[in-house]
């Protein structure tokens, strides 16, 4: 018999525990609290060096001054307390704070004040150079982010209409990507809303994750969840040479819970989610996309006008009954009504300013004529004053 080839000589435990060790480095950023408590036990026991055992340690302590920090980013009333946590904190935060705050700061900036409140203006905290260190921040852990920090970062630079580097956007997405599998429907569709909102074309591999997983949650989407998910596949679909790949399984597996609660969405929602429906070429029964219609033209004066031509446009794509349209037709002239009531007062309140500048130029040129004492630099002067209140009466700025 032919000897057996000689076995290659396994590694030494010594070399094996160091291999394990960097792996564990390389990734503790991905850890929980019993990991890292495992890790911090580990590296005693191992009796490793006094670097790597602080280490472990503060990561623990960090993790607790992080949670501290997360309630108070949560309880945050005002854009300076999230902006002094940035500056007086930075060195503590993780990737939940750096997405709790973005999402913090956002949802102060976009929503109602209190009353005596102002709201904050969205370009002075764009500028503000605590707000920058936290976009870097946010940018530097997005790699790492779970799907509900992907939701909150992306919803909220959505709402700040604020574009970040395509490179944040692609990362956040390609995440995605590996955290749909347990995603809840009110993340799938934040997520994919915000990125048609920012303008980012997913790929096909975000697609079909948020479709496979649309379809295994289906019944747990609610009115806005549904709205928002139709709404961004149908800006897409509408972009895409052969249709947005995927939305016919998307179509499939949320018209039934759409038609199914129709009388729990809002008028507006049903605005949005006709014309998302008639988009993406869905095949709805007519007794079905009369009830959406009839839904939205309840309260077609609560529609703004990007509403009411969605319905009108869908009304008149399907050749719903002649009722339907009439009544949006109606709120429609209602809104133009009250746009032209508007400009009518601003043009009578400009015409009267005109006149009121033109009797003081006037009165001003009759008194100079009877004194008789008007020099060169006099007359400059009237002149000058005279246009310029004619251009601040008509709107104008440049003399």
């Amino acid at each position: 018999p032919r000897p057996a080839p000689p076995r290659p000589p396994s590694p030494s435990p010594l070399a094996s525990s160091s291999q394990i060790v960097s792996a564990v480095e390389a990734t503790h950023g991905a850890l929980d609290r019993g990991g890292l408590e495992n890790r911090k036990w580990a590296y005693h026991k191992l009796q490793l060096s006094s670097e790597l055992r602080a280490a472990a340690a503060m990561s623990v302590r960090a993790l607790d001054r992080a949670k501290d920090l997360q309630g108070d980013l949560m309880d945050a009333s005002d854009v300076e307390d999230v902006l002094l946590a940035v500056e007086e904190l930075g060195d503590v935060f993780n990737k939940v704070n750096c997405s709790t705050a973005l999402h913090r700061v956002a949802r102060l900036c976009t929503t109602p004040a209190a009353a005596g409140s102002p709201r904050p203006d969205v370009a002075a905290v764009a500028h503000d150079e605590r707000f920058r260190a936290l976009l870097a921040m946010v940018e530097r852990s997005a790699h790492e982010m779970e799907i509900v920090s992907i939701s909150n970062t992306l919803w909220a630079f959505a709402r700040l209409r604020l574009r970040p580097s395509d490179a944040t956007v692609s990362t956040l997405a390609s995440r995605a990507v590996d955290q749909c599998a347990d995603a809840e429907p009110r993340h799938l569709s934040t997520v994919m809303w915000a990125l048609a909102v920012l303008g980012h074309e997913p790929r096909s591999r975000l697609l079909a994750a948020v479709g496979d997983r649309a379809g295994e949650v289906a019944a747990s989407f609610r009115p806005p969840d549904v709205v928002n998910l139709l709404w961004a596949y149908a800006r897409w679909h509408r972009g895409c040479v052969g249709g947005c790949p995927g939305s016919e399984g998307l179509v499939a597996s949320l018209a039934p819970v759409a038609v199914k609660r129709a009388l729990e969405y809002t008028p507006y929602q049903c605005a949005n989610l006709a014309w998302s429906l008639a988009m993406l070429d869905a095949t709805l029964p007519p007794r079905v996309v009369r009830v959406i219609i009839d839904r939205a033209a309840s309260d077609a004066e609560g529609l703004d006008d990007v509403a009411l031509t969605r319905t009108l446009w869908v009304r008149r794509r399907t050749g719903l009954a002649r009722a339907v349209a009439l009544a949006v037709a109606r709120a429609v002239a209602r809104v133009l009504a009250r746009a032209l009531a508007r400009a009518l007062a601003r043009a009578l309140a400009v015409a009267l300013a005109v006149a009121r500048a033109l009797a003081r130029a006037l009165a001003l040129a009759s008194l100079l004529v009877s004194s008789r004492l008007v020099s060169r630099p006099a007359l400059r002067f009237f002149l000058l004053s005279t246009r310029r209140s004619l251009n601040v009466s008509t709107g104008e700025t440049r003399d």
